[in-house]
């Protein structure tokens, strides 16, 4: 039982640690390459879908909180129905006493395909805000 809940608890650490490439990716710096952006109006929406800094010298503006970039909707496109199926399945197959290979093939291939996603974004994100330092 307790392997089985240590595996739930690792399932959800991935999609959380995937989920916040999204984040990071969805922050909107003005002196981006990118600049284009969607503009948010829930408050609350906002603070779960988009990161305030994404590095220790790289904060977003108050007046740009509710502004997420391009590249984040995207990245959350892209990413987040392959991370959730992820999580699903991890979930499923964590539970399941019986093995079943099928469901072995298709967490290895979606993890393989958004860890695949997060290295591509990230180096998006950094090539994106390079010149964005604060300080």
């Amino acid at each position: 039982m307790l392997n089985k809940t240590i595996m739930i608890i690792a399932h959800i650490w991935f999609f959380l640690v995937f989920n916040f490439v999204c984040r990071m990716c969805s922050s909107y710096f003005p002196r981006s390459r990118c600049k284009k952006y969607i503009y948010i109006k829930n408050n609350v929406l906002a603070d779960i879908l988009i990161a305030k800094s994404i590095s220790r010298d790289k904060f977003v503006e108050s007046i740009d909180y509710n502004k997420m970039s391009v590249i984040g909707f995207i990245s959350y496109i892209c990413i987040a129905p392959v991370n959730t199926l992820s999580l699903i399945i991890g979930v499923m197959r964590s539970l399941f006493a019986q093995h079943n290979s099928n469901l072995e093939d298709l967490y290895d291939i979606g993890m393989g395909i958004v860890a695949l996603l997060c290295v591509v974004f990230t180096i998006v994100m950094i090539i994106n805000t390079n010149k964005c330092k604060n300080r």
